[in-house]
C-alpha cells in the first residue's frame, strides 16, 4: 500500500471518529485534509487504482453520512431557534396587550377626576356603594 492511500484511509477513519464524537470542527480539518489525501492519491502516478477506488468509495459512503448527520443538526437547531424565538415573542405580545389595555383605561376613565396611570384615583362607582 503506497503513502497516499494509507493517508486516505487514516483520514477516512479519523472522520468516521469524528463524526462518531460530533466533533464538528475536527471534522472541518479532516475534511480539507481528506481533500488533500484524495488530490494526492488522484496524482500519484503507480497507484494502484482498485485500492485507491475502494478507499475513494469508503470516503464518499462516509461523507453520505456527515451530510445525513450535518442536515439532522441543521433541522434541530433550526427547530430550537424557532422554539426560542416563540418563546420570547409570547411576552411581547402579552406586554403589548396590556398597553393596550392601560390606553384604552386611559381614555376610559380621563373624565374622572384625579384620573393617574390608567385608573381613577376615586371612582365613582367604588363610592356609591359606600356613600
Amino acid at each position: 500500500m503506497n503513502a497516499s492511500v494509507k493517508r486516505l484511509e487514516e483520514t477516512g477513519t479519523a472522520l468516521r471518529e469524528a463524526l462518531q464524537r460530533q466533533d464538528w470542527s475536527a471534522i472541518g480539518e479532516l475534511d480539507l485534509q481528506c481533500r488533500q489525501a484524495v488530490d494526492e492519491a488522484m496524482r500519484e502516478p503507480q497507484r494502484d487504482v482498485e485500492l485507491v477506488r475502494e478507499r475513494m468509495q469508503e470516503l464518499l459512503d462516509l461523507y453520505r453520512q456527515l451530510v445525513d448527520m450535518c442536515q439532522n443538526e441543521k433541522r434541530r437547531l433550526a427547530s430550537e431557534l424557532l422554539q426560542l424565538n416563540q418563546s420570547q415573542q409570547a411576552p411581547r405580545s402579552i406586554s403589548c396587550s396590556a398597553d393596550s389595555c392601560r390606553q384604552a383605561d386611559a381614555r376610559r376613565f380621563a373624565c374622572f377626576p384625579g384620573f393617574r396611570s390608567g385608573l381613577p384615583a376615586r371612582s365613582p362607582l367604588l363610592f356609591r356603594a359606600g356613600s
